[in-house]
């Protein structure tokens, strides 16, 4: 306590300049006349804003690499901008962090400064305490853009969504296997939990979670042109259906296929090329952030990261759609070659519910066979035709040799459980189905894979 009391002392006069600049912006924005100072506030190369989840049982790692992004801190040409959130339950484990940084809960804005902590008194905001703030509710997001984007001026801005994504992050990477291995939520503890099918931060306190199309409604309300990249600090998000649902949002997004490590991220890493180069375009960016990952990791961790054009999301699922139609017009003929071509691939996050694959791979994979079968149909036209796009899509690639082949790992994953009992195991299937009315997915509602996965797998309508 006395090192963080020191550590509070010496940075009284810097929270006391934020503190002043926030009461100046408060008063601007409650009298309408923030474009003023927008005006008198010179904008920066970058903003970068990190939705910092830790309200589940990531909270050690929130703090952690708080820490890595406040070892380098904002600069004179990039600011970087945390809400925090941090949860009132902690059972087992967890109960220690009671004792961090004050053990608050809750949700706490940050402009991180070189040396900064989470801690009290060097926010910027209290958002709320407790349950009283959702960490897992699309309108405290686009309320913390918003306000992050009033506040700190830029050019350019990239916002970072941190937490779990689809429901899984690996705790931590010792003990990869066994979380691996730990048997999925059956479909009523889904349901509790208020998990489901593409969706992203999840907030234990409240059971709330952010579903791709309400991320997509967040970051659409407040952004227009200036945000130039979506970061996913988060688990298997890296899929066409996630690409599709953003492509309106931002040019470029940066995701994992794969499971990541509690870890996530090197913070240290990404401020570091951020700061020593702000002229980067975004595809520069992103493909510095996927080489920081791969510097971090190595080949040591089953870890993917990939940078995706989002723009080239709508023309890939059309040539999808033409595929889907292509492989149903012969159901005898290609079926066959169709599981052949998917039993060739690894599906991410396995054993515990492999239901997505690398998608370059097995467009891949299907076309080695119907070349192999001498098929002349339309179906092999469309599989060249949609690997080319894929390929074209994905601006820069990282896989670790453990998730190298029989996965792929080329940059983007589909959908596609190998059997209908597997769809069925799947606890956020229901999401998959066309009739389905809650959130829908705009990749199965708009495109026509999920009409060759509900004939090809036999599934209800």
């Amino acid at each position: 306590m006395r090192a963080l009391q020191l550590h509070i002392d010496n940075c009284y006069h810097r929270r006391l300049r934020l503190g002043l600049a926030a009461v100046i912006l408060s008063l601007a924005l409650i009298s309408g006349v923030g474009p003023a100072v927008a005006d008198v506030v010179k904008p920066k190369e970058w903003t970068v804003l990190i939705f910092m989840n830790g309200k589940n049982d990531l909270e050690e790692f929130a703090i952690e690499d708080f820490k890595e992004l406040a070892s380098v801190g904002s600069t004179g040409d990039v600011d970087f901008v945390v809400q925090m959130g941090r949860p009132q339950r902690r059972p087992g484990e967890q109960a220690s962090l009671k004792e961090v940084l004050g053990g608050w809960s809750g949700a706490r804005r940050f402009h991180v400064a070189k040396g900064s902590t989470p801690g009290p008194g060097e926010e910027i905001e209290i958002v709320g305490s407790g349950k009283s703030v959702d960490m897992g509710a699309p309108a405290t997001l686009a309320d913390f853009l918003r306000w992050g984007k009033a506040a700190f001026p830029a050019r350019r801005y990239a916002v970072v969504i941190w937490n779990h994504g689809q429901g899984y992050r690996l705790i931590l990477p010792a003990d990869g296997a066994k979380a691996a291995a730990a048997p999925a939520p059956d479909r009523a503890e889904r349901a509790s939990a208020g998990i489901s099918h593409r969706a992203v931060s999840q907030d234990i306190d409240t059971g709330s979670i952010i579903y791709n199309a309400d991320l997509k409604a967040s970051l659409s309300s407040v952004f227009g042109s200036e945000l130039r990249l979506v970061g996913f600090d988060a688990c298997l998000m890296a899929m066409l259906e996630t690409a599709y649902e953003l492509r309106d949002v931002a040019p470029i997004m940066v995701a994992s296929e794969e499971l990541e490590p509690g870890n996530g991220w090197n913070y240290t890493s990404v401020a570091s090329l951020l700061t020593r180069h702000p002229e980067d375009s975004e595809d520069q960016l992103a493909a510095s952030l996927v080489k920081s990952y791969r510097d971090t990791y190595g080949d040591n961790d089953n870890t993917t990261l990939s940078a995706i054009k989002l723009g080239a999301a709508k023309p890939l699922a059309a040539e999808m759609s033409a595929l889907s139609d292509a492989l149903l017009m012969d159901r005898v003929k290609h079926f066959p070659i169709v599981k052949a071509a998917r039993a060739d691939r690894g599906a991410y996050n396995e054993p515990r519910n492999p239901v997505t694959i690398d998608l370059i791979g097995f467009l891949g994979a299907l076309e080695r066979r119907l070349e192999e079968a001498a098929s002349s149909s339309p179906a092999l036209a469309h599989t060249r035709n949609a690997r080319n796009l894929a390929k074209s899509m994905v601006v820069a690639n990282y896989t670790s040799s453990r998730r190298g082949e029989p996965y792929g790992s080329n940059g983007i994953a589909i959908y596609f459980p190998a059997t209908k009992a597997a769809f069925n195991r799947d606890s956020w299937s229901d999401g998959y189905l066309r009739s389905n009315e809650f959130k829908k997915i705009d990749f199965v509602a708009s495109e026509r894979w999920s009409i060759f996965l509900q004939v090809y797998l036999g599934l209800p309508n």
